[in-house]
């Protein structure tokens, strides 16, 4: 299976082109991330990297209940309206490290870039999302 053909990927991308088909961003407003699941993350981890750079959260960011957990998150500065037709530039799939204060790309944003820039409030909200309902929700969607 190519990664584009995965349930998690394919809905990442229905829902960012139908937020834009609804008037919800402006040319590049808003960002979304979504905790996958770890059978959903070892279904196409053949596509990951491994080699990327660790970053920081964000200054005394930590997540560990996160540690080696992925995510698909929009690029910085990417623009809704593309990620449908250019997926691999516009969004990226990040793991956690093992202390919870780093994250690096796995897979994506292909011409450069970095996760939206709201990655520390994003990590953080699902962290209190999953703790509040069991892990249930795992979508975290901000547009403007």
């Amino acid at each position: 299976m190519n990664i584009l053909e995965s349930k998690p990927i394919k809905a990442f991308i229905k829902v960012a082109d139908m937020g834009w088909k609804m008037g919800w961003h402006e040319i590049n407003g808003g960002n979304m991330s979504y905790r996958m699941t770890p059978d959903e993350a070892d279904e196409i981890k053949e596509y990951f990297s491994n080699d990327g750079e660790w970053k920081e959260i964000g200054k005394n960011v930590s997540v560990p209940d996160f540690a080696g957990q992925y995510f698909i998150v929009t690029g910085n500065g990417k623009y809704f309206q593309n990620i449908k037709d250019n997926p691999e530039d516009s969004f990226c799939i990040i793991t956690v490290n093992e202390a919870g204060d780093k994250y690096r790309i796995v897979w994506g944003l292909v011409n450069g870039g970095r996760p939206t820039s709201e990655i520390s409030a994003h990590l953080l909200t699902h962290s209190i999302k999953a703790e509040a309902t069991g892990g249930k929700y795992r979508v975290v969607y901000h547009s403007h």
